[in-house]
């Protein structure tokens, strides 16, 4: 079959599908900045021992210790939703320890 061909046969459907797509596209934008708006009000970063042990007698909690000016940390950010999303469906609770902002804290529990 005819590259050309096939394309001119598609042409009208992806024209008619153009709007929806465009609209999901701006549904996606929103989406994202109501998620990053949502993460923002969340403390996700632990900051001191009392926050550590109110995590871990409320419920099952995941921490990640990160130096964040570390290469891992561009990766770690990227995959933060997806570790959330999950963490979230399996009744968890995700929070990060930053070793460059909180070293004491992280060496005290462990975690370097």
């Amino acid at each position: 079959m005819d590259w050309n061909s096939l394309k001119q046969k598609i042409n009208p459907y992806i024209e008619k599908a153009s709007p929806y797509i465009n609209t999901a596209k701006e549904y996606s934008k929103k989406a994202v900045v109501f998620a990053e708006d949502q993460l923002q009000t969340t403390p996700l970063f632990i900051k001191n021992q009392a926050e550590y042990d109110d995590l871990l007698i409320a419920k099952r909690t995941i921490i990640l210790a990160y130096d964040e000016t570390d290469e891992s940390a561009e990766q770690i950010r990227k995959h933060s939703p997806i570790w959330i999303t999950r963490a979230f469906m399996d009744n968890a609770t995700l929070r990060y320890i930053s070793l460059s902002e909180c070293r004491d804290l992280a060496s005290s529990l462990g975690f370097v």
